[in-house]
């Protein structure tokens, strides 16, 4: 690292904390009205239409218990090693984001194409494929939207304004 040290003080540690516990619920949040409104545009043939709360509950659940993967085994430690290298701009963040977005989808269509090459492929599988390329696009823009969403919610929590992670210090 260059230039000096930066100070680190109690309340940028908890700003850190609190942006981190934000992701999840950041990415719930941005997961639901996008899913509804490529439902709604007819861009999920195989996806079913968020017409009750228990259907908004199971989505928004099941982001944000990914999003608690993702953030635990994949942001917090990309963006630990890319602070100890230069300063954490929001651009630098958005892309980070976009691309840990899709992290749950690409290990998804892993999984699928790992069983399909053991196996007979789950029924359960239809709705990655029935879209075509157009599905996947979807489905690729929706997890960079909410990983770039996400760590825009970070950046402005943990990072604007906080000494330890500006650029002045390094």
């Amino acid at each position: 690292m260059t230039g000096r040290q930066p100070k680190r003080t109690r309340i940028g540690a908890l700003r850190t904390l609190v942006g981190f516990v934000l992701l999840p619920p950041t990415a719930a949040f941005i997961a639901v009205p996008m899913y509804a409104a490529a439902w709604a545009a007819g861009l999920l043939p195989g996806g079913a239409p968020l017409d009750s709360a228990d259907s908004v509950i199971a989505l928004g659940s099941g982001v944000a218990f990914l999003a608690v993967l993702v953030s635990v085994f994949c942001a917090i430690p990309a963006v630990s090693w890319l602070s100890d290298r230069r300063p954490l701009s929001l651009e630098r963040l958005l892309l980070l984001g976009a691309a840990l977005g899709n992290v749950p989808f690409a290990v998804i269509v892993i999984m699928i194409l790992v069983q399909s090459l053991w196996g007979t492929p789950s029924a359960a599988d239809g709705p990655y494929w029935a879209g075509g390329a157009v599905g996947a696009a979807v489905r690729i823009l929706m997890g960079a939207v909410i990983g770039a969403g996400s760590a825009a919610v970070l950046w402005f929590v943990t990072i604007q304004g906080n000494d330890h992670w500006s650029a002045e210090t390094r």
